[in-house]
């Protein structure tokens, strides 16, 4: 049991290195776009002073909706891809609360990070429907 443990926290720290390279790779576009929505989060969250409160700004939440789904679109249909672009778009998104489906969406991001065995159901399948959250979100 331990050794279990002691073996998934080095896949863990082995996947953060990988994934924080993998955001360096992001065209620098992306980049900054992912950077630029972040900082307005947080600008966000400290005039508001709570974190938990629900973003209204709808502009700001189809933008992250749109590279969030640019990021998605752009993956190579891989495990170890899926998981990187996952991480990128939960470590930059999930912090916020949204209180509509753009929640739902980045929370399954979240959940399609972490390694497969930790995943509920077939990874592919999870990740369209990541796709899928979004491209509805965009659609109302």
């Amino acid at each position: 049991m331990e050794e279990e443990i002691r073996r998934d926290l080095d896949e863990e720290d082995i996947a953060e290195e990988d994934f924080e390279k993998a955001f360096k790779e992001l065209e620098e576009e992306d980049q900054n776009e992912l950077d630029k929505l972040r900082q307005k989060l947080q600008r966000i969250e400290k005039e508001v002073g709570d974190p938990n409160f629900p973003i209204d700004d709808v502009d700001l939440k189809k933008r992250i909706a749109k590279v969030c789904l640019k990021l998605v679109e752009e993956t190579p249909k891989d495990k170890t891809s899926i998981m990187e672009t996952a991480y990128i778009i939960a470590g930059h998104f999930i912090w916020s609360v949204y209180g509509d489906d753009l929640d739902s969406a980045i929370e399954l991001a979240g959940e399609l990070e972490l390694p497969e065995k930790h995943v509920d159901g077939d990874v592919f399948e999870r990740w369209r429907e990541l796709r899928g959250k979004f491209e509805k979100y965009l659609e109302n």
